[in-house]
């Protein structure tokens, strides 16, 4: 338009402007990313900093190596007394504690109560504020363990079979009638072991009461044809025990306590005198 603004010629020169602009970024961005499709500008970027290919070694890590140290096993065990085993021939009942070291082991951390106590006599004069305390004796008091079994296959029924005549059988005596076991010998000793030395460590105990519940409010399991039972038992699916038992050593092996060792730990690992 003569005298004024021709506005189609201005918008063609605004759009060769823009199209300019564009290929001119277009072409930095394929020299900066290396690309020919600018599309795949956002996927450089975000893998800029990843190596390449050619960086890793498509032979493998055959130079990588893994040392893994075995943990020992710190689970409470209690393990079986060895006239079990020498004198009876590891009875088929009794068969499945093998899997655990001639040992019933506790499958689930149980609660553990120890106690130590100190025992003094007191002495109260009249018309004073004050007692006087003789000391009498010390001891290692019951050691209370209460734990839950489950049982979700057959074998764990046999194995948790094995636990519940393990502990009734150490809390019985010879009595009656034995070809085998010395006749009138007392329940024998178990020996305690778990957390590692410096709380039970091969400890002999003596196991002076043992209980299981059968609850009303779970599932039995079928164990058939187990250390001659053709019809089959029913175990429950979860169960708690508990046992009490106490540390015990003989005289002989009292009169070399000393309180000296005792302090600087020369006892621990050794199962003695806890």
């Amino acid at each position: 338009m003569a005298g004024g603004i021709d506005l189609q010629a201005t918008i063609q020169d605004a759009q060769k402007s823009i199209s300019a602009g564009w290929k001119s970024g277009v072409s930095s961005i394929k020299g900066t990313f290396g690309l020919t499709n600018p599309a795949e500008v956002a996927k450089a970027n975000r893998s800029k900093n990843v190596p390449s290919a050619q960086t890793f070694n498509t032979g493998g890590f055959a130079g990588a190596s893994f040392v893994l140290e075995a943990a020992p096993d710190w689970r409470l065990k209690v393990f079986m007394p060895s006239i079990f085993v020498s004198a009876l021939g590891y009875p088929e009942i009794l068969s499945p504690l093998q899997m655990t070291d001639d040992a019933v082991v506790f499958p689930y951390t149980p609660d553990v109560a120890m106690a130590n106590t100190a025992s003094y006599t007191p002495t109260k004069p009249v018309h004073s504020n004050f007692a006087f305390y003789s000391y009498q004796n010390s001891a290692a008091d019951t050691i209370n363990i209460t734990g839950d079994f489950t049982v979700e296959i057959e074998e764990e029924g046999k194995y948790w079979i094995a636990m519940n005549h393990f502990f009734k059988s150490v809390t019985k005596m010879a009595y009656g009638e034995n070809s085998i076991l010395p006749q009138g010998a007392p329940p024998p000793i178990c020996k305690l072991q778990g957390y590692g030395n410096h709380i039970f460590h091969d400890v002999p105990i003596i196991i002076n009461n043992y209980s299981v519940n059968y609850p009303n409010d779970v599932d039995y399991v079928l164990v058939r044809g187990f250390a001659g039972d053709p019809q089959g038992t029913y175990v429950p699916i979860r169960s708690t025990v508990n046992i009490g038992c106490n540390i015990v050593h003989s005289r002989e092996k009292i009169k070399t306590f000393s309180l000296d060792t005792f302090v600087k730990g020369g006892y621990i690992g050794t199962g003695e005198f806890r």
